[in-house]
């Protein structure tokens, strides 16, 4: 985060628990069309609650805490407008939150998607997947890092 001149950085020490994976589709959505679909701007209601959201996922991710994470990936900033540019994203959600507790999250400005959960994607879900017709997904297990390094001078970033 940029503050005062510097960029600042906290590490977020995870729970060992949450497994991830990332849903790679075979298409891509355009950053400037996943931009242009998002209203120009948000009633404060909302953007007051996405604020809570991120502060339950944050303390999800770090005490393990399933409920938490639940509630914390309830956004509404970006998701349910940009959840229309990725085929199958309602079903794919509903699917791997189901059988893995977790959530279901688009991962930037998508198409690719991330999975945060309790239990790994197992062969009921692969197969599934395999199923839905139109598209393929690639399914990878990641593993976070656990910091960055910001080199060179502030303007040069």
């Amino acid at each position: 985060m940029h503050y005062k001149d510097r960029y600042i950085t906290h590490q977020l020490q995870l729970d060992e628990d949450w497994f991830y994976h990332v849903f790679i589709p075979d298409f891509e959505v355009s950053t400037e069309e996943a931009r242009a679909i998002l209203p120009a701007s948000y009633p404060r209601a909302v953007a007051a609650a996405n604020g809570s959201y991120l502060l339950y996922m944050s303390e999800a991710l770090r005490t393990g805490s399933l409920t938490l994470l639940q509630a914390g990936a309830r956004d509404a900033i970006h998701e349910p407008y940009r959840r229309k540019l990725i085929p199958g994203f309602d079903q794919l959600k509903e699917l791997c939150e189901k059988e893995c507790n977790g959530a279901f999250l688009i991962s930037g400005s998508g198409s690719t998607c991330l999975l945060i959960s309790k239990n790994p994607v197992n062969a009921h879900i692969k197969k599934e997947i395999s199923s839905m017709p139109d598209h393929h997904w690639e399914i990878v297990e990641v593993h976070p890092s656990h910091g960055t390094e910001i080199r060179g001078e502030l303007h040069d970033i």
